[in-house]
């Protein structure tokens, strides 16, 4: 599905960013294709990935829960705003170039394992044709004034609502660009 492709491809790209900026063994922080709930979770920190190719942004939100801050840690959505165009790149030369960074043995295996884990093979790297390029990445730290469902305000809604997704537009709200 070519939704996952690019939410991979976004979460890829910051994984990228983040082990030039910290070494390959931060891969160990990218929780993404475990299914938790935020796709990078560290000690003090988490984020939450989200890729879309929409103008003005619009992004999907798979669970009421996945916005919901944490006491003791800060949350931030990064929004990875891609484009199609033949200058960029594809999903599978960003795989190789991720993979590349992963100077150790062990960041490179639980990369592979990762990757299975999300269902991305290496196989399939001719399906995955479409070139993207990046025109923007923003982020914004959640907080109660977000303009998401705040664990106040979904601890409100009756106990047999059990799953929740929702479609925010992010159209004049004030972010953070990340370069």
């Amino acid at each position: 599905d070519i939704s996952a492709q690019r939410g991979l491809f976004g979460e890829l790209w910051v994984l990228q960013q983040l082990i030039l900026s910290g070494g390959s063994s931060v891969i160990e922080y990218w929780k993404g294709p475990l299914n938790e709930m935020h796709d990078f979770k560290s000690k003090s920190t988490h984020l939450e990935i989200k890729t879309t190719t929409t103008l003005p942004p619009q992004i999907n939100i798979s669970s009421a829960k996945q916005m919901y801050t944490i006491d003791d840690k800060s949350l931030y959505l990064i929004i990875v705003q891609l484009e199609e165009s033949d200058q960029g790149i594809t999903l599978p030369k960003l795989v190789n170039l991720v993979e590349h960074l992963c100077s150790k043995n062990e960041d490179y295996a639980l990369l592979q394992s990762l990757l299975n884990e999300v269902g991305y093979n290496h196989n399939d790297s001719m399906e995955y044709t479409t070139p993207y390029i990046i025109t923007k990445i923003s982020e914004l730290e959640i907080d109660d004034t977000s303009p998401v469902i705040s664990r106040s305000e979904g601890s409100a809604l009756h106990s047999n609502i059990s799953e929740l997704k929702y479609r925010v537009d992010l159209t004049g709200i004030l972010m953070e660009e990340i370069d």
